[in-house]
């Protein structure tokens, strides 16, 4: 039955806060967590708290990209040279298009 609700344009499941309509109980709930602030998803790397699991898995995966642009001033590294060279000029003040 559930399955069924997802093809239907029908949304009976309606927020109390801003009467936003859903297809179904569980999109609601998701929905819900705006309003009270809740985030039960935490990152393993850095604590950081997330509303949903796909939110959390997104965002942890930034953790073990690799970055082998490293800036020589500070400990920040990119994944493409250029934008380590845009931020060089962070610690250079320079500006070339001013």
């Amino acid at each position: 039955m559930q399955h069924q609700s997802t093809h239907s344009n029908e949304r009976p499941f309606k927020c109390r806060e801003c009467y936003k309509a859903f297809r179904t109980i569980k999109c609601l709930k998701l929905h819900q967590r705006i309003h009270n602030r809740e985030k039960p998803y935490n990152c393993t790397e850095c604590g950081r708290a997330f509303r949903t699991s796909g939110e959390v898995m997104e965002h942890q995966r930034r953790h073990f990209e690799e970055r082998p642009f490293k800036c020589t001033e500070c400990d920040k590294s990119f994944k493409v040279k250029q934008r380590l060279m845009l931020h060089l000029r962070t610690h250079t003040q320079d500006k070339p298009y001013k």
